[in-house]
């Protein structure tokens, strides 16, 4: 297996299937990816294969709650008994099963994510974020996101569409990313900007730079 300190408790970050609410599809990447809500929850999913079993799925499961329960730890407090953790990573579920090892982890918004990316940089992960945020459109139009962007709709002919078109959409949602990722999002893709590679209904490709924008239902 591959050795990455995502976590310094663990050598490994990884994700197994995850159902979802009953309107949406269950998320089970074969390789790192991103799940996106429209809430802005984010779930980090990163798969990696092993020859040998370094872990059990309790000691496992153990080590990256000590690591998240360091993260979460409001800045200054040395102990768990100082404040209240503010919940900003959970645990979700792991295993270990077939030469695949796989994690989920919950990120109450994009900027915990950003925050644990920074603290723990994954150089291997073809997961590179620099940038994210998830909101409405009508939201997005206020923080300076679509305009001037030239989209696409998500069909198989990919239309291409004006940001005035989108911009009207003010019930949609839209994703505002920087940098490469596999990414799939709660509900149906309705537009991407142009440099986005539409993989499905719900997952989208990044490319490697600019920030792109992925508007869903």
């Amino acid at each position: 297996m591959r050795t990455r300190m995502i976590l310094p408790a663990m050598a490994l970050l990884m994700v197994t299937a995850c159902s979802r609410s009953p309107e949406t599809v269950s998320f089970a990447p074969s390789e790192d990816a991103l799940y996106v809500t429209r809430e802005g929850v984010i779930t980090s999913a990163v798969i990696e294969t092993y020859e040998n079993e370094y872990y059990t799925e309790e000691e496992l499961k153990a080590s990256v709650e000590e690591a998240l329960a360091d993260f979460n730890r409001p800045a200054g407090s040395c102990t768990a008994d100082e404040a209240p953790s503010r919940e900003a990573a959970i645990f979700n579920s792991c295993s270990l099963a077939d030469g695949t090892a796989s994690l989920y982890i919950d990120f109450k918004n994009p900027a915990a994510y950003l925050e644990f990316m920074e603290a723990y940089p994954d150089e291997e992960s073809s997961v590179q974020v620099k940038a994210l945020d998830v909101t409405t459109v009508s939201d997005g139009i206020t923080k300076g996101y679509l305009t001037g962007e030239t989209f696409k709709t998500t069909s198989s002919s990919q239309k291409e569409v004006d940001a005035s078109e989108v911009m009207k959409q003010s019930k949609l949602y839209v994703a505002a990313i920087e940098g490469p990722a596999l990414i799939q999002t709660e509900g149906p893709i309705q537009y991407v900007s142009a440099d986005v590679t539409v993989l499905g209904s719900t997952l989208i490709q990044t490319p490697e730079t600019g920030m792109v924008y992925v508007v869903f239902k």
